[in-house]
């Protein structure tokens, strides 16, 4: 009886569940076909699951990435295949998703009706657990604020400043292992160096001090000989199993981690344990306050004029906000926007680059001969301004379709704040316009948009530069988003990119990966795509006999 009793008490808020979940489930459907009606929608396709609740993708998910596969791949192109570049889906909660690829429905989403979407409550938590209530987790007049405080300071003058550049790519450098008697360094992993320089050059720019995470990695080496290049948790220095003897660029990687993975898991984000987050996010909050203390100490008092100094000053960021916020807890978190935005997408792409310079040996080596032909070789006096760098146009070409294969946020979402329409996805031939009710889902993909033969032709998937020779951009090419909320750091990131890819190729003449080369390209998805393996390699010294 005492059995039966457990089994009553159980069952009976399962089934008001279920039937909740019905009722739900049809109460939207009546209202879908409504608007589909009224705005002479088509009938989009449904990719629906042979299990209730969405439960074989989920399960799919899981094993996918259990067992260490590409998410992209196994599960997202398959869909697009089946039902072409929008269809709808619903996920275990009973929320309706449209899924696309078609530039007329990015741009919508971006663009045309901007004020029809939001971020969405989770994005909006996990980041803000991180970063505080700032640029990329507000939205409406909140987010128009604050982007006017940060949009002036994305200057030309501001981004082009090389001599920062020039002394953490030396730093860089310097960590590379020494080559052998012909020329060849042993085995590393670029991609933690990578988010080594993005985190030195980023916090020069924000703080004007820069925290040199890739000198601390140096003192660290020996100890670090006893890790795995390869683990993704090396990105930042060595990794302290104590969470208060994490540096800053460490703290940062961890804090980051942990919002991807509430990301991956949805609306299940409750379920992950807290410690080592929030000891790693007080780490960050604190370096940054103190860094935004010492700022706000330099700055003239209220109602006192600001001598002029004599000469090129140097650009800080914090130092310009400060000048309109006085707050020092908005001050920090909007720095720390800037510092999330640019650390982890910048790294990223070098990674990208340098693994297609492993895979697209003909199209490196015609990148080197213009770059030589341009600056010279390592040591030349020829100088590396921001103008040559624009000009230099097949490098501009081989970022653009490294950015094209490779997006470095591959997918992304918006959540309707009222029913709306989306151009395209309706109808037999996908051309009609189709419903997005309020608080449902879009979810564009850039790497299958970027990968689309009728748009790119049939050598889509091919790794071709050439294509940019007179290819103009439009809403078929992503990378930096568009409309509004466009990356306001995008020619910063390039500069920076551009400026390692000269410097790199002056001082080496050849690279090859190193390991399995069916592992070379696999995609780990978080807020970022970046390499799951990283960037193992050898570099071969310019001028030394191979």
């Amino acid at each position: 009886m005492a059995f039966l009793h457990i089994l009553s008490l159980i069952s009976t808020p399962l089934v008001a569940a279920i039937v909740y979940y019905f009722y739900r489930d049809l109460r939207t459907t009546i209202h879908f076909r409504k608007v589909l009606q009224k705005n002479n929608c088509g009938e989009p396709k449904w990719a629906l699951d042979k299990l209730p609740f969405g439960l074989d993708s989920y399960f799919k998910a899981i094993q996918v990435f259990r067992r260490g596969g590409d998410l992209i791949d196994e599960v997202m192109t398959p869909r697009y295949e089946q039902f072409g570049p929008t269809y709808r889906s619903r996920d275990l909660f009973g929320g309706n998703f449209t899924f696309t690829a078609d530039p007329e429905n990015v741009q919508t989403v971006l663009a045309l009706k901007f004020k029809d979407y939001v971020l969405g409550d989770i994005t909006v938590k996990l980041f803000t657990r991180l970063l505080g209530h700032g640029i990329f987790t507000s939205d409406g007049a909140e987010w128009e604020h604050f982007r006017s405080q940060i949009r002036p300071q994305f200057s030309r003058s501001q981004i082009s400043d090389l001599d920062t550049l020039e002394r953490h790519v030396q730093e860089l450098f310097d960590v590379i292992p020494t080559t052998d008697a012909s020329g060849w360094t042993s085995k590393v992993d670029l991609g933690p160096m990578f988010f080594r320089l993005t985190m030195d050059v980023s916090t020069e720019f924000l703080f004007g001090v820069s925290v040199h995470s890739q000198r601390e990695s140096i003192r660290g080496t020996e100890s670090e000989k006893k890790d795995d290049p390869s683990d993704q948790k090396s990105l930042v220095g060595k990794e302290s199993n104590k969470p208060n003897e994490m540096s800053f660029a460490e703290a940062m990687k961890v804090a980051v981690d942990h919002v991807e993975d509430g990301i991956r898991i949805d609306r299940l984000f409750g379920l992950l344990t807290n410690k080592r987050f929030n000891a790693a996010r007080d780490i960050v909050h604190g370096f940054a306050g103190d860094m935004v203390r010492q700022v706000l100490d330099r700055m003239p008092a209220d109602g006192e004029k600001k001598n002029k100094e004599t000469g090129k000053k140097k650009f800080i960021l914090a130092e310009e906000l400060a000048a309109e916020i006085k707050d020092p807890i908005e001050l920090r978190t909007q720095l720390l926007h800037v510092l999330a935005a640019g650390r982890d997408t910048t790294a990223t792409l070098l990674s990208w680059i340098f693994l297609m310079f492993v895979t697209e040996p003909e199209a490196t080596a015609k990148l080197r001969q213009e770059v030589l032909s341009n600056f010279g070789p390592e040591g030349s006096d020829e100088e590396i301004t921001f103008e040559k760098l624009k000009a230099t146009r097949y490098l501009q070409w081989f970022i653009n379709e490294t950015l094209r294969l490779y997006s470095i946020v591959a997918i992304n979402q918006r959540v309707a704040n009222k029913d709306t329409i989306l151009p395209v996805g309706g109808g037999p031939d996908g051309r009609q316009p189709v419903p997005v009710l309020k608080g449902e889902i879009v979810v564009w993909s850039s790497w299958h948009m970027h990968r689309r033969r009728d748009i790119w032709g049939e050598d889509a998937d091919v790794f071709r530069p050439e294509r940019w020779e007179n290819k103009k951009s439009g809403w078929f090419y992503v990378p930096f988003h568009g409309g509004p909320r466009l990356c306001l750091g995008q020619q910063f990131a390039l500069t920076e990119v551009s400026f390692a890819i000269v410097r790199f190729m002056q001082r080496f003449d050849a690279i090859e990966g190193v390991g399995d080369p069916s592992e070379l390209l696999k995609k780990g998805v978080g807020v970022v795509m970046m390499p799951m393996h990283g960037v193992p390699v050898r570099l071969h010294r310019a001028g030394k006999p191979s």
